[in-house]
């Protein structure tokens, strides 16, 4: 029996393909079984599809492999993919590109092209961090297909970002956020000092599980491999957003949202609440959850109450209450 309790355990994926798109090709992974064409519409008894959009931009599908176990523990059909220019897809620097060919037009139309290439017609999605402004952007398309939206620990603005990043930089002990700035200012992040305040600050804000799970790291690893997209994107600093996102804002479009929402963040999530409760408070009857043991990767870190909530909630058995020190129902 799996031991879906254990942080390093992941399920194998049932299929694994590519998708041609803008001439480069998006790899992408399966678990559990996609309806055939001839079964839609489905059945309310069926779940649908879930659709899990990674972050970044850039960061690569690994940090989110323990959605897979949905399609154990509900049923759930799970499709994840590398976005272009990362991890097992076609890998593509500012040099072959261009830095114009990053932009939210590209994400977002990829998600669409993956699920035409695999004939999904009824779906949810599930979007973490960067990913979370890419299916808010999908939902606001009003596809006929998209049933429920999950945004998870992701921002509305990006100056919210930058805000919330230095405030817990701000707590670092030893003053080490003075020193991760430093290094940022002076282009000296590539230093030892410099990537152990990092490291010290990804395991208080983006994964608190000791050690960190190596799917995580290697999602870390992808972004320090190719980090172009996002400094055109974001910018090299989470605090300075500096990149093309720099105004970018979901605020005046929230309301326009007509997609079931659930949304989440945990409590010492780099985005704190100042990112991602826009998402909660003006998305027309969207709930709220905050995970009271995680921080960036709930998934990760409080694995099976993040199941549970996430997988209930998708297959209609209605929603978790709060639960002392571990879940806390904010709306």
């Amino acid at each position: 029996m799996a031991d879906m309790s254990d942080p390093s355990f992941i399920l194998p994926p049932t299929s694994t393909g590519y998708l041609p798109y803008r001439g480069y090709k998006t790899w992408y992974a399966i678990w559990g079984t996609l309806p055939p064409p001839s079964a839609y519409p489905l059945p309310p008894s069926q779940p649908r599809p879930l659709l899990v959009v990674p972050g970044g931009p850039g960061a690569g599908h690994n940090y989110l492999l323990p959605l897979s176990d949905l399609s154990k523990t509900h049923n759930i059909p799970v499709i994840t993919y590398d976005s272009i220019g990362c991890g097992n897809s076609t890998i593509l620097r500012n040099k072959d590109v261009g830095v114009g060919f990053w932009t939210l037009d590209l994400y977002v139309e990829e998600l669409q092209a993956l699920l035409d290439h695999l004939g999904v017609k009824e779906w949810d999605v599930l979007g973490n961090s960067f990913g979370g402004m890419l299916v808010a952007e999908h939902a606001l398309s009003h596809p006929a297909g998209l049933k429920h939206m999950v945004v998870a620990c992701s921002l509305a603005t990006t100056t919210d970002w930058g805000v919330a990043s230095q405030l817990w930089r701000d707590k670092l002990p030893d003053n080490g956020g003075a020193i991760m700035r430093k290094h940022e200012l002076e282009g000296t992040t590539g230093s030892e000092e410099s990537k152990h305040w990092t490291e010290e600050f990804n395991a208080r804000h983006e994964c608190r599980v000791v050690p960190m799970p190596e799917y995580v790291r290697r999602t870390f690893e992808i972004l320090d491999e190719n980090p172009d997209a996002g400094e055109v994107m974001i910018g090299p600093s989470n605090v300075d957003i500096t990149g093309t996102l720099s105004t970018y804002t979901l605020i005046p479009r929230l309301p326009l949202i007509s997609t079931p929402t659930l949304v989440y963040w945990g409590k010492y999530d780099v985005g704190q609440e100042i990112c991602t409760k826009p998402f909660a408070e003006l998305i027309p009857g969207a709930v709220a959850f905050k995970f009271l043991q995680g921080s960036h990767m709930p998934h990760v870190e409080q694995r099976g109450v993040h199941m549970r909530l996430v997988g209930d909630w998708l297959v209609g058995k209605g929603l978790a209450g709060s639960e002392e020190g571990v879940l806390e129902r904010l709306k």
